[in-house]
C-alpha cells in the first residue's frame, strides 16, 4: 500500500505541474495576443503582472518561473531580488547546471518534466530541497515558463496517509503494525505500539539493521510495557523493514510465547480427548474456520470504512481541483480588461457557428471592428483611461446585436462581432447603422468627454471564406480598405480587394530584398535657374532595377513603402548613397552644387 500510494501520488503531482504549466502558456497567449501592438519587453511584463501572484497547493509553496535562452531569469516570485540577472552557470546542491538543462530542454524538445533542487519559499536560508517540475516554451517571446512540487511536500503527504492508514488497521488478539522515525520516535499512536523506549537498545537494534538489510529480516525481544502483566505476551517477534523514502522502519509484531502456550494446551487438550469422535474433531475445525472467516470479516470490514475515509477527501480535493481548473479556463478564455471572449473562445465559437450554418443552409457575417485614432487617445491621456474607455466600447458594441450574437475582443483596440443566421446583407447592414447609432453619443472618460469612430470591415460565410481564418483574413482586409477610404466607414469585403492586399504584401517582399540585394540606383536631375538658365545642383531621384520589370519609377513602390515603414530604410540609403557620389565628385574635381534630397513625412 506505502510503495504503491507514493507512486500514484508523484503521478499525481506530474500530471498537476503540467497542467498548470499548460494554463499558464494559454495565458501567455492570451495576452500575447491581446497586445500585438506593444513591443515585446512589455508584453513580458504583462505576463509577469499575472502570473507573479499566482500560488497553488496546499501549502502554497507552488509559483511560476520564466526564462530565457541566455539564461536570464524573467520571473522568480519567491526570490525577486534575483529577477533579471543572468543564471546560465548556476548549479544546485548537485552541482547540476538546471537553467543550462532547461535552456537544451526548451530548445530540443519544447516542453517536459525535469528534477533539480531549489529553495522553498518560507525556507531560503535552508538547504535546497528536490523538485519535479515541468517546462514550456513559449516561442513568440523566446521564453520559457515552468513550475514544480517540491518531493518533500508528497512524501509528507505519503507519510500523514500512511499514518492514518496503520493506526486504523488492527488484527486479532493484540498482533499489530508499527513504525518508527531514523531516529526511534514513534510513528504510530496506539498505546500497544509502544513497545519501544527513544534510544533504546531494541530501536537502535532495529533501524540499523533495517538500513543494512534492504529486504527485512525477523527480530525477537520482549515488551517494555509496564501495564502489560500478562508473562505470555512479554515475548514477541517482529518482522522489521526500512522505507528509505519515507525514512520509516515499519514491522509487524505478534506475541511468539502466547502462541507457543496456546500450542502446548492444545496438545494436551488433544490427548486427553483422543477418543471423542471424528465427528466432535471435524466440528472444532468448523469452529476455526467459522472463527477465521469472521475474523477476515471483521478486518474487512475495517478496511472498507478506511477506504471510504480517503475516498470522501479524495472526492473533496477533487471538487477544489474542479473549482480552480474552471477558474482558471476562464481566465484562459476571456479578454482580461473587457471579460469578452478572445481570440482562443472566440475561434471555438465561431468554428461552432460555421458547421451549424453549413448545416442548416445559412450566412453568418463576420465584423472586423477598428477603433479610429484610438493611438491618439492613449497617447493623449495614457493607457488607464484608454483601458477605460475599451471597457465602455466593449459594453456598446453588446448592446447593439442579439444574444445569439457574440462579441469578442482580438487584440488592443481591435474587436470582432460574429453575426448568427443572417438571410442577406441587408440584415448586417442594419445592425451596422445601430452600431453605428449607438456611437453617435460621446464616452464619459472620468472628467474627460470623448468620441469614437468604428472602421469596420466585413465578410460573409460561405461567399468569403469557409473558415475561421479565411474569413477573419478577409474582414480584416475588408477594415483596412474601410480605413483608406476616410475612416468612420465600413466595408464589404470583395475579391479586388484580395488582389490589391496580395499586391502590396509581395512589392514589400520584394522591396526588401532590394535593399538587401543593393537592387536600388540614383538618377541626378540638373536642376536649372530660372534667371540665367545656368545648372545651380542636382536632384537625387531613385528608381529600381527590378529583376523582372526593368527599371521601375517611384509611383510603383513609394506609397507602399511608406505604409510599410519601409520607407525610413530606403531614405537612409539615398542619403548615405547620394552622400558617397557626391564625395566622389568632388575627389575628381568636379563641383555638382547643392544636391536636393527627397524625405518622406515619417522620415522628419
Amino acid at each position: 500500500f506505502l510503495q504503491s500510494n507514493e507512486s500514484a501520488l508523484k503521478a499525481e503531482a506530474r500530471l498537476e505541474v503540467k497542467h498548470l504549466v499548460l494554463l499558464a502558456v494559454e495565458m501567455m497567449e492570451n495576452i500575447y495576443y491581446e497586445n500585438k501592438t506593444l513591443s515585446q519587453k512589455q508584453i513580458r511584463e504583462k505576463i509577469k503582472e499575472k502570473l507573479r501572484p499566482i500560488r497553488f497547493f496546499e501549502n502554497l509553496s507552488g509559483y511560476f518561473f520564466i526564462y530565457d535562452l541566455e539564461g536570464y531569469n524573467l520571473l522568480l516570485p519567491t526570490q525577486p531580488h534575483m529577477e533579471d540577472t543572468y543564471m546560465y552557470n548556476h548549479q544546485d546542491v548537485k552541482g547540476t547546471y538546471i537553467v543550462q538543462d532547461l535552456i537544451q530542454i526548451a530548445k530540443t524538445k519544447k516542453e517536459d518534466f525535469y528534477e533539480w533542487f531549489w529553495y522553498k519559499p518560507d525556507e531560503l536560508n535552508s538547504p535546497m530541497k528536490k523538485k519535479i517540475g515541468y517546462i514550456y516554451f513559449f516561442e513568440p517571446l523566446g521564453i520559457f515558463v515552468g513550475t514544480a512540487r517540491y518531493e518533500e511536500d508528497i512524501l509528507e503527504r505519503v507519510k500523514k496517509e500512511a499514518k492514518v492508514f496503520l493506526d486504523e488497521i488492527s488484527y486479532s488478539d493484540g498482533a499489530y503494525v508499527f513504525a518508527y522515525d531514523s531516529d526511534g520516535y514513534l510513528i504510530t499512536t496506539k498505546k500497544e505500539q509502544e513497545q519501544f523506549s527513544q534510544g533504546s537498545s531494541e530501536v537502535n537494534q532495529i533501524i540499523r539493521g533495517s538500513k543494512i538489510s534492504s529486504e527485512g529480516f525477523f527480530i525477537s525481544h520482549t515488551t517494555s510495557m509496564q501495564f502489560d502483566t500478562d508473562e505470555a505476551k512479554k515475548y514477541n517477534s517482529s518482522f522489521v523493514r526500512y522505507l528509505e523514502n519515507l525514512d520509516w522502519v515499519i514491522g509487524t509484531n505478534t506475541y511468539g510465547a502466547s502462541v507457543l502456550q496456546e500450542i502446548n494446551l492444545k496438545e494436551e487438550e488433544l490427548e486427553n480427548q483422543l477418543y471423542q469422535s471424528i465427528v466432535e474433531i471435524v466440528a472444532v475445525s468448523f469452529a476455526i474456520v467459522v472463527i477465521i472467516l469472521f475474523i477476515m470479516l471483521d478486518f474487512s470490514s475495517r478496511l472498507r470504512r478506511i477506504l471510504r475515509h480517503y475516498e470522501s477527501r479524495l472526492m473533496l480535493k477533487h471538487a477544489k481541483a474542479i473549482e480552480q481548473k474552471k477558474l482558471l479556463q476562464y481566465q484562459v478564455k476571456h479578454d482580461t480588461l473587457t471579460s469578452l471572449p478572445n481570440r482562443i473562445l472566440l475561434t471555438d465559437r465561431l468554428e461552432q457557428l460555421l458547421k451549424r450554418a453549413k448545416r442548416e443552409g445559412y450566412k453568418v457575417a463576420v465584423l472586423f471592428v477598428d477603433l479610429d485614432k484610438f493611438k491618439h487617445i492613449n497617447d493623449s491621456y495614457g493607457h488607464h483611461l484608454g483601458d477605460v474607455l475599451l471597457k465602455q466600447v466593449a459594453k456598446r458594441l453588446q448592446s447593439g446585436v442579439r444574444e445569439s450574437d457574440i462579441v469578442g475582443r482580438l487584440s488592443g483596440d481591435e474587436f470582432i462581432i460574429v453575426l448568427d443566421n443572417c438571410e442577406d446583407v441587408h440584415d448586417v447592414v442594419k445592425v451596422l447603422q445601430k452600431i453605428k447609432d449607438g456611437f453617435q453619443e460621446e464616452f464619459i472618460l472620468e472628467e474627460v468627454r470623448q468620441s469614437v469612430k468604428l472602421s469596420i470591415g466585413i465578410s460573409m460565410y460561405p461567399d468569403d471564406g469557409v473558415n475561421v481564418n479565411e474569413l477573419l483574413k478577409n474582414a480584416d482586409t475588408a477594415m483596412l480598405k474601410a480605413k483608406e477610404e476616410g475612416r468612420d466607414n465600413y466595408k464589404f469585403y470583395t475579391n479586388k480587394m484580395n488582389e490589391e492586399v496580395e499586391h502590396q504584401i509581395k512589392v514589400e517582399r520584394e522591396l526588401r530584398e532590394a535593399l538587401f540585394k543593393n537592387q536600388f540606383v540614383l538618377h541626378y536631375q540638373p536642376i536649372v535657374g530660372a534667371k540665367d538658365g545656368l545648372i545651380e545642383g542636382v536632384e537625387a531621384l531613385i528608381r529600381w532595377n527590378h529583376p523582372e520589370k526593368g527599371l521601375v519609377y517611384p509611383n510603383y513602390f513609394i506609397e507602399i513603402a511608406e505604409e510599410s515603414n519601409l520607407i525610413i530604410e530606403i531614405g537612409e540609403w539615398v542619403s548615405k548613397e547620394a552622400m558617397r557620389q557626391v564625395f566622389q565628385w568632388y575627389s575628381m574635381g568636379l563641383n555638382p552644387g547643392r544636391v536636393s534630397i527627397n524625405f518622406a513625412g515619417r522620415q522628419l
